[in-house]
């Protein structure tokens, strides 16, 4: 019961905040946009730095094992 309670409430927000960007004159196709969670941009945040980091890493080692004379 309680879970249906908790849809119907997103539910209802997201379709008072459909209707508060209709007042603005912003089209459905734009509140959609603003539909995405802040979760995702954060995981995808975190991905994208762990990602820099392996990169950045791995070059660094690529080239201080050419200087060290290990990679010929």
């Amino acid at each position: 019961m309680n879970v249906c309670f908790e849809f119907d409430t997103r539910r209802i927000k997201k379709n008072e905040r459909r209707q508060h960007m209709a007042n603005l004159g912003i089209s459905n196709a734009h509140v959609n946009q603003f539909d995405g969670s802040k979760r995702a941009a954060k995981t995808r945040q975190k991905i994208q730095t762990a990602v820099h980091v392996v990169l950045f890493s791995a070059a660094f080692l690529f080239v201080a094992a050419i200087v060290c004379g290990i990679v010929v």
